[in-house]
């Protein structure tokens, strides 16, 4: 085998595990954002507001604000990333010396959890 060979395969390879990440990426993103929507929605309706859904975020409209209905509202799809985040964690620590590439997503997760959890509070 060749030397051109040999680099043509590694960076094949190095392609390979880029586009694997990127995909595990916006898979952990969109499971993230939306477990984070949908909960604060669960909360609002459960709240007496009218919510809808979009891909972008959701509206709340509806009853009267209170600076309670406030801060329990929101805080609470902030609590269920921390939640999570927790979570994938504990999985990907039991999971990181098996040779499937699922671990990969569960470290995204954990950490877009957790960036989100941080990032909500501030």
């Amino acid at each position: 085998m060749s030397l051109e060979t040999k680099e043509n395969n590694s960076s094949f390879a190095g392609l390979f595990i880029m586009i694997n990440s990127l995909v595990y990426f916006v898979m952990a993103y969109l499971i993230v954002v939306f477990m984070n929507n949908i909960f604060t929605i669960i909360l609002a309706r459960a709240s007496g507001f009218q919510t809808r859904l979009y891909y972008y975020g959701f509206d709340v409209s509806g009853a009267y604000w209170t600076n309670e209905n406030l801060i329990v509202i929101f805080f609470f799809g902030f609590a269920i990333s921390l939640i999570s985040a927790l979570v994938f964690e504990r999985i990907y620590k039991a999971r990181r010396k098996h040779l499937s590439n699922i671990k990969l997503l569960y470290l995204w997760i954990y950490i877009l959890s957790i960036t989100w959890f941080f990032g909500g509070i501030i």
